[in-house]
């Protein structure tokens, strides 16, 4: 992983400006972007070298 931003909703959750409030413990920074460095055999749709992104549900 290269990168892993904090959103703007994340940034007032943590300053309790959000209007829905998570139940602790809150899990914030979802996000992950960075460059695939190597696949398995398998693998089809991504190659080394690839930039990607990941977010959790």
């Amino acid at each position: 992983m290269e990168a892993a931003p904090i959103n703007t909703a994340e940034i007032l959750i943590m300053e309790g400006k959000c209007a829905s409030k998570p139940p602790l413990p809150a899990r914030l920074g979802i996000e992950g972007v960075g460059t695939i460095t190597s696949v398995g055999d398998d693998v089809r749709g991504f190659a080394a070298g690839d930039r990607v992104m990941s977010m959790e549900d």
